[in-house]
């Protein structure tokens, strides 16, 4: 008998008013955060039909970012945050404590709710690509395009995009990367 690592298909940040009854195939852990529900989920089979139609059920509106693997979903109803789901391939780098103050304190303008779901503050836009630099929540297509516009090392992508300057554990990852558009220039 051989023992593997799990791979699930998706990973996920689920935070939430009220508990959900997850489906039996997904695996979850609840987390301790303020003032609101907090899982971490994997799965194999998409989460997007089930969750999308949970939240319909209650009349919840919704604002979605889909970008392939990267899969952002934001409830509201009667201007209150509801619940907030961020997935990707790998587990998603979002700002917890930011993201359990929203549930108190919902963020009151359009680029506010866009930075919300893309599940870090500050940013205006959904997540690009798949993260590869979790210190900083750097993804994979900025990584491609700082590498196109000149960034040949691992030290000029940390001074333009932080990436490998913290922990150090994306490093690998970044010298493939680099490695990667050298073979294809």
């Amino acid at each position: 008998m051989a023992i593997a690592a799990w791979q699930p298909a998706w990973h996920s940040e689920l935070f939430c008013r009220e508990p959900l009854p997850f489906p039996a195939a997904w695996h979850w852990r609840r987390r301790a955060a303020p003032g609101v529900l907090h899982y971490s989920l994997a799965g194999e089979a998409s989460a997007r039909q089930w969750l999308s139609a949970w939240c319909a059920r209650r009349g919840w509106q919704l604002q979605v970012a889909d970008g392939g693997a990267v899969w952002n979903l934001l409830a509201w109803h009667q201007g209150r945050l509801m619940l907030g789901w961020w997935s990707d391939a790998r587990e998603p780098a979002v700002d917890c404590a930011w993201i359990s103050a929203a549930f108190a304190a919902p963020p009151s303008d359009a680029a506010q709710r866009h930075a919300l779901l893309s599940g870090r503050p500050g940013a205006a836009v959904a997540p690009r690509g798949r993260i590869v630099c979790s210190c900083f929540g750097v993804g994979e297509w900025s990584i491609n395009e700082a590498i196109a516009s000149g960034c040949a090392s691992v030290g000029a992508l940390g001074g333009k995009l932080k990436c490998g300057t913290n922990c150090g554990s994306c490093v690998p990852e970044l010298n493939a990367l680099l490695a990667a558009q050298r073979t294809r220039a």
